[in-house]
């Protein structure tokens, strides 16, 4: 959503769920976000489709060319990645009934 709003990119958005049928039949791994082009094909993971709308739109660049830049912002990606892997882990773990501990 940042990148679309940076780059001006119009485009219809939905919130559908994973377990959407949309999103089902888009992507053989049934999660979000994922990005439905004009012709039909699906990209899937944020890191491909924020190189996808990168490159769609010349301006403003948010994917550096320079190599150590590029690699800065891809190690950025990285810990935002693993920081939402970890809150996922979190709330999945919360959402689990607590376990009685067994009476002697």
């Amino acid at each position: 959503m940042v990148v679309i709003t940076e780059k001006g990119i119009i485009c219809e958005l939905d919130d559908a769920a994973p377990s959407s049928s949309q999103v089902i039949a888009a992507n053989p791994l049934a999660k979000v976000p994922t990005l439905i082009l004009n012709d039909g094909r699906a990209l899937y993971d944020s890191s491909i489709i924020i190189e996808y709308l990168d490159g769609l739109v010349a301006m403003p660049k948010l994917i550096p060319e320079k190599f150590e830049e590029r690699i800065e912002v891809k190690r950025r990606e990285a810990l935002g990645n693993g920081i939402m892997d970890a809150a996922v882990a979190i709330s999945h773990e919360n959402r689990e009934p607590k376990k009685n501990p067994q009476r002697s």
